[in-house]
């Protein structure tokens, strides 16, 4: 599993769809090579293979990672809402 870098740090090129908790209270972060539109959704998806009753979601940041002049990666945060169970 990757952990998140600094966008000025070297990175490895994102694998589809990867997803990832660096602290639970900062939510979901998550990365595509196809775009935002994937990376949510990769989020979403990965969000609710854990958690039950997901309801919406709240972008909280978003950024690229540039290789050779070229958007090469495609990154969300994501902060899930969902119900508890009692």
């Amino acid at each position: 599993m990757k952990t998140f870098m600094p966008a000025l740090a070297p990175v490895e090129p994102a694998k589809q769809g990867e997803c990832y908790v660096r602290r639970p209270r900062n939510g979901i972060t998550c990365s595509s090579t196809s775009g935002f539109e994937d990376a949510i959704r990769e989020g979403i998806a990965r969000a609710t293979k854990t958690l039950e009753n997901v309801t919406g979601a709240w972008i909280k940041g978003h950024e690229v990672v540039i290789n050779n002049a070229r958007v090469t990666e495609y990154r969300v945060r994501l902060k899930v809402t969902f119900i508890l169970n009692d």
